[in-house]
Formats: structure tokens, sequence, C-alpha cells
């Protein structure tokens, strides 16, 4: 590791999901005074979300969340954390949530290390509720309040988002006809693959109408065969997809749908209904979306009649020009305060 003497050493272990690891690193390369290291899992997909970054993590070996093997590995995890620490020797570590983060903050507690939190969504996780307890600050997505946790830590700084979501690069590898109309769909890890493939299922025979575009992330090999649509892997240039989408049909991620609305696009929403303490669901009813650009279809009722039917009333509707003022500035100036 390449650390600048002149600066302050500062962990950073985000995990899981794109919607924790997209925020956590969006702020670790805006702390450009500090040397900050990453810590993730061993999902693949993980793995290949920050080497896009150009970032190569520290790597703990967990990929899932099963309770009995997750106590059974919990020493190593916890021993492998301790080395980390004591090998970058930080000050203070900023954790995102997730399993991941839970052997890294007990051994951060131990060693009495400074901790900050993140929490992207409407409902706090169950890991970010127990680190609570010994955290300083916790840095939200939503205002308050929030319950289990003691309200007094929050700082609501707002949802941390890519700043290439507001940039337009063109993409010449994305096929588009230009006189149709370009519904983009994508969404997080747990569970985006069955939605994706009944989505995609749906809207095959219709291919010949839309431009459609689906970020496969994990997944890409299971629909990389599909002709006449535009599949993709994991795709960091999401201002340009954005910015060439009528529509979006996504998850509804605290992320996803921070970004969706910040853009003012037209969206269909399928929450993860399995997702803990039903989130996603919560995230719709807090972010405050705007009736006439958004509809929410739950997984149970997806038919391919309703989905086509929705596509064409959210295309009838006006396209909406404003977007919402976001200062990543502001967020970073925020949380340097604490860190």
């Amino acid at each position: 590791m390449n650390f600048k003497k002149d600066r302050m050493n500062l962990i950073i272990c985000a995990g899981g999901t794109g919607g924790h690891i997209i925020p956590a690193v969006t702020l670790g390369k805006n702390l450009t005074e500090y040397n900050v290291s990453y810590i993730c899992g061993n999902r693949e997909i993980e793995k290949k979300i920050y080497y896009t970054y150009g970032i190569k993590p520290i790597v703990l070996d967990i990929k899932s969340f099963e309770p009995l093997r997750f106590i059974l590995k919990f020493p190593s995890l916890l021993l492998y954390s301790f080395k980390i620490l004591f090998k970058i020797k930080p000050k203070t570590l900023i954790l995102a949530g997730n399993y991941i983060s839970f052997p890294v903050g007990i051994a951060s507690i131990i060693l009495g290390k400074k901790l900050l939190l993140l929490e992207q969504d409407a409902v706090i996780g169950k890991t970010n509720r127990i680190l609570s307890r010994y955290a300083f600050k916790i840095f939200s997505g939503f205002p308050l309040p929030f319950k289990y946790v003691d309200n007094r830590k929050i700082v609501h700084t707002g949802h941390i988002l890519r700043e290439n979501i507001f940039e337009f690069k063109e993409d010449d590898k994305v096929k588009l006809d230009k006189s149709k109309k370009t519904i983009l769909i994508f969404g997080g890890s747990q569970g985006a693959k069955n939605v994706a493939q009944k989505i995609i299922d749906f809207l095959y025979p219709v291919k010949g109408k839309f431009n459609i575009i689906l970020v496969a992330g994990n997944h890409y090999e299971d629909f990389k065969d599909y002709d006449g649509i535009n599949i993709l892997p994991f795709y960091e240039n999401m201002g340009f997809l954005y910015s060439v989408s009528d529509i979006v049909i996504s998850r509804s991620g605290a992320i996803s749908v921070a970004e969706i609305k910040s853009l003012n696009k037209k969206a269909i929403f399928i929450p993860f209904e399995s997702a803990a303490n039903s989130e996603q669901i919560k995230n719709l009813k807090r972010i405050g979306l705007k009736k006439d650009r958004s509809v929410v279809i739950r997984e149970g009722e997806l038919t391919k009649e309703k989905v086509v039917l929705t596509i064409e009333k959210l295309l009838a509707k006006e396209n909406g020009k404003e977007k919402t003022e976001y200062d990543l500035k502001k967020q970073i100036g925020i949380i340097k305060r604490y860190v």
C-alpha cells in the first residue's frame, strides 16, 4: 500500500451490494486528504465493482450471510480484521452496514477506533443497529427520526450519489434507434435476476417497438444471448444510460430510488419484498416520489399486461425537465467534520 506519510489513514468497509459499495466509494474518492483503504466480501460482483473504480480492496473471505456458517467463520473474520487494523493503523473507520461490516466493526470497538456509519436505507440495518451503540455518528440518506438507534447520533447528509449519473458520455457500444423510446432495466443483486427475467420475457415479443437496455450485473451470462436487446454487465457510465432512457424499471434500493428521483426519470419500481425489515417498500414511502412519474408494482402482481400497459401510460405523460439540485461537496464537507 502506497500511503502518503503526511496523511491520516482511513478504512471504509462496504460490501454485499452496489447499494452499499457505490456510495462508500463515492465518499472515499472525495476524501482526498486521507489514505483510504477499502474492505469488502469475497463475492465476484463486489470485487468487480471496486475494480471498475480502479480500487483493489482488502477482501474478507465471506460471500453471503448464512447464520450458522457466519457464526462458525466469525472468529477467523474477526482475527483477520484485527490484522488489517494493526497493519493500516487507522484512526477512523467508516462502515456502510451489511454483514461484512460486523467483524470489522467489532475489532474497531475493541481497539478503541472512531466508528462512523453510513445508512442509506429508510430503515437502519441490523449490523448498523448493533454497531450504532458504539458509533460516533451515523450518516443517513433519509431524514430523522429512525427507530432502534439514538437519533442524537444521526447526521442527515442525504443520499450519497455517484457523480457520473449527472454526466453524459456517449457509448457507441450501446446500440440505440433514436426513433424509438428507450427502456432501462436494472436492479440490485437481491432477487434481481428473477425480476429481470420476467421483464425481459414480457418485453421480448415487443422488442421491435423499443430500445431495451438491461444492466445484468452478476447475471450477465444468463442474458447475453438475447438478440435485439442491449445486455450489459456492471456498467459504470450510468449517466449515459439514464440520459437516453425514457423509462427506468428497477428494484427500490435506496440509492436506485434516490438516483431516479434526482434525475426526475419516469420509473416502474418492483420492490424486493424479502429485504430485511421491508426496507425497499419503506424506501419508496419515505423518499416522496411524484405519483405522475412513478408506479410501484408488487412482485406477486407482475404480469405482461400490467407491465406493458404501465409503460404505455408513463410514456404518454410529458417528460420532466427539472432535476433535483445535488451538492456532493456539501455532503462531503459535513462528513469531514466528524472524520
